[in-house]
């Protein structure tokens, strides 16, 4: 779309919602003030009550891909996804700015007591701050790679590490085109790429697991490789001895890579009670990692390692694989 439509089609005043729909969690205090507004300003709006079993993240995923118009959270929240949805838009505001708090039981002094030393402390002032400016200042650095599946060079090439990818590709037996389509996903193979969340390098390790491989952020690309092939293969060869179809257990390496082996244990215990086959990825497990982001699922007795955002993990195996098919459709003569 070209700027100007784009800016024609931005909700910038409150009396442009007249007549729209807009999707709002109903147990909260801004469908209570939008409400408020809707009658006291005579705007028509069409309020849509939605149940707590859909969180206001999800609702966002869904205005980002057009299922909905439009839906009301807190500054906060929408601040933290624009980090992962680039096309919503979050200017308009709906009521001044308010405080945000703690809540808690009023008999319980010592945990009040508590958190009211640990947010006022000056020792944790600078704790405070990193998790403010890795939430809400670091703007447009959440590095995973969507929309372009195709990023081959004027001289042939995938990546500048070409070599290197195909020489410790063979030592483990994998396509080539398959791993530089996670380094793509990664960090479109740059080895100076940091993530909002403090994750470096071409396979984008967080400093405990670059640590535990033995690679930090001045080490060589060819370090990088190393090490992100071994755990990729790592992983892999433990999710063999539990789900025995191999392409299977590529996409659960693959999902382990992005979100933990916890969360994907977690996913694979919903399928079996909610009837799905724990062994299959597509229309199975994958539909699981997608709901442990609504409560229904993450407060399941089943699952342990609690809420996550599935989207990210959903998506992330879907679109390695259409990346590895566009880059086997580029370089067609490698051996399968």
């Amino acid at each position: 779309m070209k700027s100007k439509v784009i800016r024609d089609s931005i909700i910038t005043d409150i009396s442009q919602l007249r007549g729209k729909r807009i999707f709002v969690w109903k147990n909260s205090t801004y469908y209570q003030q939008i409400n408020k507004l809707n009658e006291s300003l005579k705007l028509n709006i069409q309020i849509m009550p939605i149940s707590g079993d859909i969180t206001s993240e999800e609702l966002i995923r869904m205005v980002s891909e057009k299922e909905i118009d439009y839906t009301i959270t807190d500054n906060n929240v929408a601040e933290i996804n624009l980090n992962y949805y680039s096309n919503i838009d979050i200017n308009l505001k709906l009521s001044n700015d308010q405080n945000i708090a703690f809540a808690g039981r009023k008999n319980s002094t010592i945990l009040i007591d508590t958190i009211n030393y640990w947010l006022t402390h000056k020792s944790n002032r600078s704790t405070i701050g990193e998790v403010k400016r890795k939430y809400f200042d670091r703007k447009n650095l959440a590095n995973k790679a969507i929309g372009v599946y195709s990023t081959v060079i004027d001289d042939g090439q995938l990546s500048p590490y070409d070599v290197l990818i195909k020489d410790q590709s063979n030592n483990i037996g994998w396509d080539w085109r398959l791993i530089s389509a996670i380094i793509y996903q990664e960090s479109k193979f740059e080895t100076w790429k940091e993530s909002w969340a403090g994750a470096y390098g071409l396979f984008q390790f967080m400093p405990a697991t670059a640590t535990s491989y033995g690679i930090s952020r001045s080490s060589s690309a060819d370090a990088q490789i190393k090490a992100g092939i071994k755990k990729l293969n790592k992983n892999f060869n433990q999710w063999l001895k539990v789900v025995p179809d191999s392409t299977n257990a590529m996409y659960f390496t693959l999902a382990t890579f992005n979100a933990g082996r916890g969360h994907v244990d977690d996913a694979r215990r919903l399928a079996e009670k909610y009837d799905k086959n724990e062994d299959l990825w597509f229309d199975n497990v994958n539909e699981m990692i997608l709901n442990l982001s609504q409560p229904k699922y993450y407060k399941d007795k089943v699952v342990r390692n609690g809420r996550m955002r599935g989207i990210e993990t959903y998506e992330y195996v879907y679109e390695i694989f259409e990346r590895y098919e566009e880059y086997k459709h580029a370089f067609p003569d490698e051996i399968e």
